[in-house]
């Protein structure tokens, strides 16, 4: 099965699936790290004894990563929580 694609049997149990909620936290804080590793090595280029740039330039760089969270934080605001059921 192509990685990232359907559901991923677990490896405890032979066909035994992960829940989507041990998925979430099998995969979030990898990618979580990941960007802010990222965010980490771009700070690096803030050193102006080894870069040059301008401020519109930094203005740029920030514009878009700001959009892109705003967008990604959007989709977690906007994702359908589970419905609860009424039981007595």
């Amino acid at each position: 099965m192509p990685k990232g694609k359907g559901k991923q049997p677990d490896q405890r149990g032979a066909g035994a699936e992960k829940t989507s909620r041990q998925r979430f936290m099998e995969l979030a804080p990898g990618r979580t790290d990941r960007v802010l590793k990222a965010l980490n090595t771009l700070g690096k280029c803030a050193n102006r004894s080894t870069y040059d740039f301008r401020v519109d330039e930094v203005a740029k760089i920030f514009d878009a990563i700001n959009k892109k969270v705003t967008t990604v934080k959007f989709r977690f605001e906007q994702a359908k929580p589970q419905e609860e059921t009424f039981t007595l």
